[in-house]
């Protein structure tokens, strides 16, 4: 306790900038004294307690609360934002360990992967000095690279082996406020030990991205927002489902417009304009198959926004809807044939008075899907199978008579009560003298599922190379920048969106190579025709059975201008 109390005493003294045989006179005591409370030699009486305190502008219990840090309001916005998260996606990513301290190496905030760090093991670091924590030393430790870059006001970086035989890749750098003083520093460390640790993590998200796409109905594929909107990335099942290879995408701009039915491709032109005004859009058209026909294709897309809200990138879906379009234009073409294709056809299909919403009729496909049998079925509304509120049900179904719309998405509740994820596609007809609205139910609960994973493992992938601390790029087998982090783009002087695609050259290294690391080859990076290049280390981490994929490490600080 004494100890804790002499930090606190130290902390808020030097942020109050009074030496201490400033304090000491004005407390009435010797700065010998003052120097043995702030080291937690000696307990001080509630009368010098109170003096203190009073010298100090503060209240007496603010000397035993948490160790204080600069005020927030004073500090720059890199070190407001740093000691006010939790460490977000960087504290999750195995052996990182990040600290932020200010001028007198005092922890302002701490935050690490490692099970034994002081902050994970319920000790409260704020306000103690960096090495006192977790060196257990009264100094910094010799060579300190944290102490340097704050004395030097320069970034200091360097991969160091600990005494337990684990080497770091370690960057400090100052952080300076809008006046120019240094406020304070920030200090992270990455156990690369074995093998690089962001390697592992890309591989481990590209293999669950392949595995969640490999047997799926439902290709997804992301587009630029800008120019030709050229394809940058499709996933492999469009090989199955689409007869192309996903190179045959992303090598040309104009090989997905060019497959386009002549008849429909200026039609999708046309709409997607709406695309920018409404974030969501969803077209039907005719698109040739591998083998020379034609598909119908569901294009769902949704437009992505930076924080700006400038158009960043397009994802979208394709789904495969000829059989249903087929079946669609038999409905049209002849409803003399409707009961055998109703009754035959292994599609869900009901069908519903437009007035009462009872159900008039159910095939047996439906049947088997809701778990009833046809008798109870006919006896049931719609609403008793759609978990929509009756005003809201009727309104959706008016629509499809009123506006022409024609395709709606519901819950659907089955007899065993699990609730599934349906997309309905109604056509009104005429039933004898009754209106009635025929519906297609297709159950796209796994698709849905899929694309939200699919979402879900595109921001963890992305999220590694934003928050990476590094300078990293993954490229394609043809040396093509897939990702790269914001550093990386930085030093490039570009940003990471106008680097994606641009062609690497991997060159002889030459004098101040890198050394060679477990599996990583030292090259010297060349981005494009720029007339710098960087030292790096390229590691191969293509997965079996999967496109080639390099890892890059670019080294700024080696950078040269080639002739």
């Amino acid at each position: 306790m004494k100890k804790r109390f002499g930090i606190r005493l130290r902390t808020l003294r030097q942020t109050a900038n009074l030496t201490q045989s400033d304090l000491a006179e004005m407390v009435g005591i010797s700065d010998r004294y003052l120097g043995k409370m702030e080291r937690g030699l000696v307990s001080p009486s509630f009368e010098y307690v109170e003096k203190i305190a009073s010298a100090l502008g503060i209240e007496p219990a603010t000397l035993f609360l948490s160790a204080p840090v600069p005020p927030h309001q004073n500090r720059p916005a890199a070190m407001r934002v740093a000691g006010t998260e939790t460490g977000g996606p960087l504290q999750h990513i195995p052996g990182m360990t990040i600290k932020l301290v200010d001028p007198g190496m005092h922890i302002i905030w701490v935050a690490s992967s490692d099970p034994q760090a002081p902050c994970n093991r319920g000790v409260d670091c704020s306000g103690m000095r960096c090495h006192e924590i977790f060196q257990m030393r009264a100094d910094p430790c010799p060579g300190c690279q944290l102490a340097e870059a704050l004395a030097s006001g320069a970034v200091r970086e360097k991969t160091i082996a600990a005494p337990s035989g684990r080497k770091y890749a370690t960057r400090s750098e100052p952080i300076r406020g809008a006046d120019g003083r240094i406020w304070g520093g920030v200090h992270i460390a990455l156990d690369i030990t074995g093998s690089d640790q962001m390697k592992k993590a890309l591989r481990q998200v590209q293999l669950r991205l392949d595995h969640l796409f490999a047997g799926g109905s439902v290709v997804l594929y992301v587009r630029k927002a800008s120019g030709s909107h050229r394809t940058t990335y499709v996933s492999e099942n469009v090989r199955e489902i689409l007869g192309h290879p996903p190179e045959a995408f992303l090598k040309s701009s104009g090989f997905w417009l060019a497959q386009l039915h002549p008849e429909e491709r200026e039609k999708y032109l046309a709409r997607l304009p709406l695309l920018f005004d409404q974030g969501r859009l969803s077209i039907e058209y005719r698109f040739r198959h591998g083998s020379g026909g034609w598909r119908w294709i569901r294009d769902d897309l949704r437009l992505v926004r930076d924080d700006a809200g400038n158009p960043l990138e397009i994802v979208g879906s394709w789904l495969d809807i000829t059989a249903t379009k087929a079946f669609e234009k038999v409905m049209r073409d002849s409803q003399s044939r409707h009961h055998t294709l109703f009754e035959g056809n292994c599609t869900v299909q009901l069908l519903i008075d437009s007035e009462t919403k009872a159900i008039i009729d159910a095939n047996p496909a439906a049947c088997a899907y809701y778990g009833y049998p046809r008798e109870v079925l006919k006896q049931m509304s719609i609403g008793d199978i759609n978990t929509l509120p009756p005003d809201e049900l009727a309104r959706e179904l008016a629509l499809a008579g009123s506006s022409g719309k024609d395709i709606f998405h519901f819950l659907h509740r089955l007899a065993n009560g699990e609730i599934r994820e349906v997309e309905s596609r109604v056509t009104p007809m005429r039933y004898g003298d009754r209106a009635i609205i025929h519906s297609l139910i297709i159950d796209v609960t796994a698709r849905n599922s899929a694309e939200r994973q699919a979402l879900a493992a595109t921001a963890l992938w992305e999220s590694l190379f934003e928050n990476s601390p590094g300078r990293v790029a993954m490229l394609d087998g043809e040396r093509r920048i897939i990702r790269c982090s914001a550093l990386f783009a930085k030093d490039a002087g570009a940003s990471p969106g106008e680097l994606a695609g641009a062609q690497c050259l991997f060159l002889e290294p030459g004098e101040n190579a890198l050394p060679a690391a477990d599996g990583a080859t030292p090259v010297r990076l060349r981005i494009g025709c720029r007339p710098s290049s960087f030292q790096a280390l390229v590691t191969d981490i293509s997965a079996n059975d999967s496109p080639a994929r390099y890892m890059v490490a670019a080294y700024p600080e080696r950078m040269r201008t080639e002739p």
